[in-house]
């Protein structure tokens, strides 16, 4: 988790920052490499929209105050 998490999510954002979307789907947001990529991305990418699929609520709070636009719920 230490070392593929942060490769994962540098690669994902140098992929963002080259196709230049409006918006970015983040599946299991409250997964470590989830809040992370909303957190980077957020940095990175302040005019984003940032938009993720959770499982439930318990952590929205958490992840909005990272930069998430949208929280998604599924089942």
């Amino acid at each position: 988790m230490s070392f593929i998490n942060p490769f994962s999510c540098v690669g994902l954002c140098n992929i963002i920052k080259k196709e230049k979307p409006e918006n970015v789907l983040i599946s299991a947001a409250a997964s470590q490499i989830g809040k992370m990529m909303i957190s980077k991305l957020h940095k990175d990418f302040p005019s984003l929209n940032i938009v993720a699929l959770n499982r439930s609520t318990n952590k929205s709070d958490i992840l909005e105050n990272l930069g998430l636009n949208k929280l998604i719920l599924i089942d």
